[in-house]
């Protein structure tokens, strides 16, 4: 029987669930190493801005609020330009991604492909999963109160060692938004709200919280 522990990586607060893929068994300890170094470090923080900006312009515009949606959603613009400079997004297939809700809609669809180009996914939050058995040992205890100490202080290479070193079966999930496509759905949401078509613009803006997905790597395995 497993029990799931999950420590937060940085950023939000969403419960995330996805797919484990593994490294390439032939690589190096190196190789996988420096890979998982790259996936730790990936997270976008204009991405995360983007999408808090956008949560609230959604709140604002439930409030009756349309200054304050408009004032957001120019802000969630305006992270999103910065975010396609920041060299976080990463190009992969749809199929190779899992989906956060499970019905489906026009962005909740596959889209790998944008105009015969693989779509690129920008990463907005992360978490750490670990996997345990419930009897757990008192130094598996100790290494996951180290491990958070080590995230608290933005340590995340440290607190992924320690984890590791005790044997501890660990999942680093990101959760990721098509770049190309939410940037083109901000700005028709942006002009619904100075059109002042706030029941527009607010289920388009939940249309792009939808689109996300979730891409998961196995930091043991390999």
């Amino acid at each position: 029987m497993k029990l799931v522990r999950t420590v937060t990586a940085i950023l939000m607060t969403s419960c995330f669930v996805g797919t484990v893929y593994a490294f390439d068994p032939g690589k190096s300890d190196a190789q996988k190493e420096a890979r998982v170094e790259k996936e730790l470090g990936r997270l976008s923080t204009d991405g995360a801005t983007a999408f808090r900006d956008l949560r609230l312009a959604r709140i604002a515009i439930f409030n009756a609020e349309p200054a304050s949606a408009k004032f957001l959603i120019e802000k969630t613009q305006a992270s999103l330009k910065a975010a396609t400079t920041d060299d976080t997004a990463y190009l992969k297939a749809d199929a190779e991604l899992n989906n956060s809700h499970a019905t489906e809609s026009s962005h909740t669809k596959p889209v790998s492909m944008r105009n015969g180009r693989p779509v690129a996914w920008l990463p907005i939050d992360g978490q750490l999963t670990l996997g345990e058995d419930l009897l757990s040992t008192f130094e598996k205890q100790t290494a996951v109160q180290k491990a958070n100490q080590l995230l608290h202080a933005g340590d995340r290479k440290s607190a992924t060692i320690a984890l590791k070193v005790a044997g501890i079966d660990i999942d680093f999930t990101m959760a990721v938004a098509p770049l190309d496509e939410t940037i083109f759905s901000v700005d028709q949401a942006a002009t619904l709200i100075n059109d002042k078509k706030y029941y527009e613009a607010n289920a388009l803006l939940k249309q792009i919280e939808d689109s996300i997905r979730f891409d998961t790597i196995d930091l043991n395995a390999g």
